[in-house]
């Protein structure tokens, strides 16, 4: 339909009789074009704007083409700018990017090209309209045993400086030799200058310089860092002492350890435990034969009478087999009164184990200070010498000496006797 008109339709219903307002018909453009009313027919969309079709009059309005496209005359759609062009809203041609920048694809601008440097050993190449200079390896000649030590230069140029590798020397225009100057026991540090054969180098690790010409190996026991100078430089090695640094170092003590280096002195490990000759961290000093503990380093306590503990470490303590016992603090239990055996092993019943042995000790202290409880200490101690039950050792009596016999204030003596001793084999 290409003209207007006024229609009115009658509508029945609920209101018979009624009219419906007019309405006007426009007519049905094609793409690219919209409905001119005064003109009653269709008109094409300028150039650098788009239309789409709409049923019942076509579109009401023509579009401006976005940055990055254009379009001729009664265009339906706007085309995208080709890669190195650009162009603003509402252009009907894109125009081509200056020297010096380039459109990415976006179309909606160009942009200044890349000028700044490569990494080193790199350049960067030719910025177009299309693309951004890329940077790539330098490819400029070099020597054998040498290494790119600039960026192209300048940035766009495939033109990278090269020095010698460390070792080596320019030996000539184009070629690298090595060096030859370090001592044994060393390693290069730098490259030489360009025609000298003399490198920089410094001693290997537990060696330090003697008299810048030399490298020697420091005392035993002892370390010191690449490049030392002195022998003041060796230090004393984890585990190992001495008075002080640049001489030879000695294993720490069984019983001890050291977990710095230098000259410091070792530490005793903590009470009742142990560490082998030359232990090097606290973890090192473990629970001795009768005690235990949960964690290496931390004291120990005691197992208790009736337990023990053969070896050294974190072991648990272990009750005594039938038939034996121990003390406090055993490493072994021992058979019974009336009960004989190889120590830790099976208690027997016997019936000529009986025999008695007594002796004489002195100890010096008074009667006040030999309490109930160092008796029996004492006591255990005794049995456990003597591979016997504490229940088989007793104090038979304890005797003061007089004063005018010993001039020790109140001394004691006591007599022991075992009552079920250990039958000989």
């Amino acid at each position: 339909m290409d003209r207007t008109g006024q229609w009115q339709m009658l509508v029945r219903g609920a209101e018979m009789g009624a009219y419906l307002p007019a309405v006007e018909l426009v007519g049905l453009c094609p793409s690219g074009q919209i409905w001119s009313a005064a003109q009653s027919s269709c008109w094409m969309c300028p150039a650098g704007s788009f239309a789409d079709a709409m049923i019942c009059g076509g579109a009401q309005r023509c579009t401006a083409c976005p940055a990055g496209s254009y379009s001729a005359s009664g265009s339906e759609v706007c085309a995208a700018c080709p890669t190195g062009r650009y162009s603003a809203s509402g252009s009907e041609v894109c125009t081509a990017c200056a020297a010096g920048s380039y459109s990415g694809g976006s179309g909606e601008a160009c942009l200044a090209c890349s000028s700044s440097f490569c990494a080193v050993g790199e350049y960067r190449g030719a910025c177009g309209a299309e693309d951004d200079g890329v940077c790539g390896g330098c490819t400029n000649s070099r020597p054998t045993h040498s290494v790119y030590v600039s960026a192209g230069t300048p940035f766009d140029v495939n033109k990278c400086d090269w020095e010698c590798d460390v070792g080596f020397f320019q030996d000539g225009d184009v070629s690298c030799g090595p060096c030859t100057n370090m001592p044994g026991d060393a390693s290069y540090t730098s490259a030489g200058v360009p025609g000298i054969d003399l490198c920089s180098w410094t001693c290997a690790l537990d060696y330090f310089s003697k008299d810048s010409a030399d490298c020697v190996a420091c005392p035993s026991h002892t370390g010191a860092a690449q490049g030392s100078n002195t022998l003041a430089d060796c230090k004393c090695v984890l585990g190992y002492t001495a008075v002080s640094d640049g001489v030879a170092c000695t294993a720490c003590d069984a019983g001890t350890y050291k977990a710095a280096t230098g000259a410091g002195e070792c530490v005793t490990c903590p009470a009742r435990t142990s560490s082998a000759s030359g232990s090097d961290e606290l973890t090192a000093c473990k629970c001795l034969a009768g005690y235990n503990g949960t964690l290496s380093g931390a004291a120990c306590t005691a197992c208790m009478a009736g337990m023990f503990k053969n070896a050294v470490g974190e072991a648990e303590c272990q009750f005594c087999p039938a038939n034996s016992e121990s003390s406090a603090g055993s490493a072994l239990c021992y058979c019974s009164a009336g009960f004989s055996g190889v120590d830790g092993g099976p208690c027997v019943a016997c019936s000529d184990c009986t025999s008695a042995i007594s002796f004489t000790a002195t100890l010096v202290m008074t009667l006040t200070e030999f309490t109930a409880a160092k008796r029996d200490t004492y006591v255990a101690g005794v049995a456990q010498a003597l591979s016997l039950a504490p229940s088989s050792v007793a104090i038979a009596s304890v005797i003061p000496k007089t004063k005018a016999l010993d001039p020790t204030p109140q001394t004691r003596k006591t007599e022991h006797k075992t009552l079920n001793p250990k039958p000989k084999p």
